[in-house]
């Protein structure tokens, strides 16, 4: 129904912001990360998400299209509400989150309010063959690592059953200039960490 709404930020509090629209002002539900982005006075443009349930009508509100895909994929989780989705955007960013889906680190999913570890097996399971690899990696880091020693290291990985995601943020930040070896060992040494 609402695709994003763009105003001056009115005003702000600990969990929600409010968009003056010029005649409107719309109350947003936000998380911690999408609230941190916002300056009261200022104009901005936030994404949003009408959740209707039986006596429930709220809106939220997002800093990204990303964000608010991911709030989307949670909520459409059995006993997964909306506060819940916020309370872990509020901890991660989508590519965060993402990461912690694909590694199954139920520990950093279970940091979030209202989150035990069998909820967030839970979410683990229902979302981990569902993310892209867009989705788990900015895009400075899908780019294929340069020359042949960075090709060979990132097929060393794969081959070792690691994701293409995985073994791509690993890679990030290192020389391609190091011996394929060098570059394999402290990939996995970050992996490890």
């Amino acid at each position: 129904m609402f695709e994003y709404i763009s105003g001056t930020i009115a005003a702000k509090g600990d969990t929600y912001a409010v968009v003056d629209t010029g005649s409107i002002g719309y109350r947003l539900t936000m998380t911690a990360n999408s609230l941190m982005q916002l300056k009261t006075g200022e104009k901005s443009r936030v994404y949003a998400h009408l959740y209707i349930s039986e006596n429930i009508l709220e809106l939220y509100g997002f800093s990204s299209a990303d964000e608010r895909e991911m709030f989307r994929r949670l909520i459409g989780i059995s006993g997964i509400g909306p506060k819940a989705a916020a309370a872990i955007l509020s901890l991660y960013s989508p590519q965060a989150l993402a990461m912690a889906i694909v590694t199954e680190d139920e520990k950093a999913i279970a940091k979030a309010s209202g989150i035990g570890k069998k909820t967030a097996g839970r979410i683990i399971l229902e979302l981990k063959d569902k993310l892209t690899e867009a989705e788990l990696v900015p895009e400075t880091i899908t780019q294929q690592p340069q020359g042949d020693t960075g090709t060979e290291a990132l097929e060393a990985l794969l081959a070792l059953g690691y994701t293409r995601a995985e073994a791509l943020l690993a890679l990030s930040g290192l020389s391609d200039e190091l011996p394929a070896e060098e570059l394999i060992r402290q990939a996995l040494k970050k992996m490890a960490q």
